[in-house]
């Protein structure tokens, strides 16, 4: 099973709260670094429990653990996994 991710997520933000600032774009991600898994699902554009199950099923890399506290994903990882990602053309 693939997952496609739009690129109308660039514009996502993080509720339908007005006052909400929009979130920034997937490309602006650093290549060094890590990102918890909020606000990477809240990037993605999906809910936090969806990207725990893909990364459960394989079907994204998974998170490390920090501090035996902390969920973090490498950015490295999921700009490859991106890119890896099918365009969709809307």
């Amino acid at each position: 099973m693939t997952y496609q991710i739009k690129t109308a997520v660039k514009n996502a933000t993080t509720s339908d709260n007005p006052n909400t600032q929009p979130l920034p774009p997937l490309d602006t991600l650093p290549s060094e670094g890590f990102i918890r898994v909020m606000p990477l699902a809240q990037r993605l554009g999906i809910h936090h429990q969806t990207l725990r199950r893909w990364w459960k099923n394989g079907l994204f890399p998974k998170p490390q653990h920090r501090n035996g506290i902390f969920l973090l994903f490498s950015n490295l990882d999921v700009k490859e996994w991106i890119a890896n990602q099918p365009l969709i053309i809307d």
